[in-house]
């Protein structure tokens, strides 16, 4: 059946077949995407992404593409193809599978390298944005591509090649949004379709007017945790009410600060903590008085639909990761002093920046009500923390990892919980459990050796 299926395929993109895509795909087909994550399901769209892909991938009037290989077993069809976007060299297969009737019901589209990619995804977007027509079907190509482009996310995000920062990018190209991506160095950000770098300090005026506008939402991620007072202050509390000031002019629809939990009381003999619980008084220490001073110069901007996102513990791989690689490293030296009933609250990261890019994105709608949703035109602090955790979980398992025997002591301690159900409220939940991540973390820690 598969045989009989490509070579119809094969008459479809000469332009010799007279149903076109009609008598090749199934009313439930799906397609996947090189540029889109999410899964296109029915016959419409997919008819849309395959035209709008015989445009982008034509390879120009000489017509360059061309398929090299192909594999076909049961009811599936590897097709290996070769073509060139803007003077750039493509190479991808697509994979094709059939049902019994002979109706093509999943295609796949893969495609290498990464400027491929991203030369594709930008000539899609323009030919699909001037109306291009399919040259083998002579009708107007429209959505797909074309309504990612037009109807997508335009998001900031400071801090890109970051932790947490890269995890936002990511959400939000999962999410199909465009993401400027704001670093200090050079080729430091996420290598993503939909990723555009924008080097300097956002700090900056001129950038940071520059760089939000036509943006529907900024999200921050910066902070020079372990700087000196004044540092944190010039570009965690002046810079964030700088940026969120010129979006708020700029017009955009909604700012994500990622704040921390850190700003609360957790001192022993303090129950459960939700966003209204008591914050640490000023003079706590340049972390948190800094992050609170934040979180005030924000409150203070009107006209703005602004959201704090308050972090505990952020749990994630990576170089920079202070739990996963800089705590560890601290423990391996001698610093493993812990009351094991403490409670250690925590978040993985890829969970964060799901909240962060549903709420950039909008699909965290606004409300008047801050447990359904940000409240529109204030201010609205939202805690994000995953299952229940003492620090008896996190320091056995790094000095389990690095052969060392903790140092438990007994003074009273908080052990009250993070409630993160307005979070949840807002249709969030947590994926990566406590046995994921302690997992990942005793990877982490024994890379380190």
């Amino acid at each position: 059946m598969i045989d009989d299926v490509i070579a119809r395929w094969h008459r479809y993109m000469g332009g010799e077949l007279p149903g076109g895509l009609d008598e090749l795909l199934a009313d439930d087909v799906v397609f996947y995407s090189p540029v889109v994550f999410t899964p296109q399901r029915g016959k419409p769209i997919t008819t849309q992404y395959l035209e709008a892909a015989a445009v982008a991938l034509a390879g120009g009037p000489d017509g360059t593409f061309q398929y090299t290989k192909q594999v076909l077993a049961g009811d599936t069809a590897v097709l290996e193809f070769e073509t060139s976007v803007e003077g750039k060299y493509v190479n991808g297969v697509d994979i094709i599978r059939c049902d019994d009737t002979g109706l093509i019901v999943e295609f796949r589209v893969m495609m290498r390298p990464l400027q491929a990619i991203q030369a594709v995804h930008e000539q899609m977007g323009r030919r699909l944005a001037a109306g291009s027509r399919s040259p083998r079907s002579g009708r107007r190509v429209a959505g797909s591509v074309n309504d990612m482009a037009e109807n997508s996310s335009v998001v900031v995000v400071t801090g890109a090649n970051g932790l947490v920062g890269a995890a936002v990018c990511r959400a939000l190209v999962e999410r199909e949004a465009q993401v400027r991506a704001i670093v200090r160095r050079p080729g430091s950000a996420p290598a993503l379709p939909g990723v555009t770098e924008h080097v300097g300090d956002f700090a900056d005026e001129g950038l940071a007017r520059a760089v939000v506008q036509g943006a529907d939402a900024v999200v921050t991620t910066v902070h020079p945790m372990g700087s000196s007072r004044e540092a944190q202050h010039r570009v965690g509390v002046e810079g964030t009410a700088l940026l969120a000031r010129a979006a708020r002019d700029a017009g955009a629809a909604r700012f994500v600060h990622m704040s921390t939990a850190g700003v609360y009381d957790r001192s022993a003999g303090v129950g459960d903590v939700a966003e209204d619980g008591a914050l640490l008084p000023e003079g706590s220490g340049d972390y948190p008085d800094t992050k609170n001073a934040a979180d005030a110069a924000l409150a203070q901007i009107a006209g703005l639909t602004t959201v704090l996102v308050r972090p505990p513990a952020i749990l994630g791989a990576g170089e920079t990761s202070v739990w996963n690689t800089l705590r560890p490293q601290q423990v391996r030296d001698g610093e493993r002093r812990a009351n094991p009933a403490k409670t250690w609250a925590w978040v993985h990261v890829d969970d964060l920046a799901a909240l962060i890019a549903d709420v950039a994105t909008g699909t965290v709608a606004t409300s008047d009500d801050p447990e359904r949703g940000p409240e529109d035109g204030s201010v609205t602090p939202v805690i994000v923390a995953g299952e229940p955790a003492t620090w008896r979980d996190y320091l056995g398992t790094v000095t389990d990892a690095l052969g060392v025997e903790p140092e438990w002591t007994d003074e009273q301690v908080w052990t009250g919980q993070l409630r993160a159900d307005r979070a949840r409220g807002w249709g969030w939940a947590p994926r990566v459990g406590l046995a994921e991540a302690m997992a990942e973390l005793r990877r982490s820690v024994t890379a380190l050796e």
